[in-house]
């Protein structure tokens, strides 16, 4: 039992609805725990009869500067400027992409409206979507969606 106490030590998961990520510690004497979080996993999903989608299930290797994404932000591991190695996780491209394309539409929509009923429009989106954001290293993801929407 004590092995088992030590080893939840080196495994961390987050999940939202049918999206799981888990964590193992990466230092060769726990190779032992991935093999065993996985077979722990289907066991459970499988007496739930849910199956993992193996097309989106992969695994990852942050230390050889691999990344990942989960609800919309890009996870990776990065040097800090003192040196230590962090967490850095990013809006993914992809959402911001699609911001600026519903921005584009609402921009096309109200063409020749006053300023006044455009800024009412694209309010909510913005606002919306800086919060949700807000928690990551989105300061530049942020400053280039603002600096495309201002004049």
């Amino acid at each position: 039992m004590l092995g088992a106490v030590r080893a939840c030590l080196y495994v961390e998961h987050a999940r939202y609805a049918d999206d799981i990520v888990v964590l193992v510690d990466a230092h060769s004497r726990h190779d032992w725990l991935l093999r065993a979080v996985k077979k722990r996993l289907r066991e459970e999903l499988a007496k739930l009869h849910v199956e993992i989608n193996e097309a989106k299930s992969r695994k990852v290797d942050l230390c050889r500067s691999e990344s990942f994404g989960f609800l919309g932000f890009d996870f990776r591991r990065v040097r800090s400027r003192r040196g230590v190695w962090r967490a850095q996780y990013t809006p993914m491209l992809k959402k911001r992409t699609a911001l600026l394309h519903q921005l584009k539409e609402v921009f096309r929509r109200h063409c020749s409206q006053p300023v006044g009923g455009v800024v009412a429009s694209i309010a909510p989106i913005l606002r919306g979507w800086v919060n949700y954001f807000a928690v990551g290293h989105s300061s530049r993801c942020l400053r280039y969606v603002k600096d495309w929407v201002s004049p």
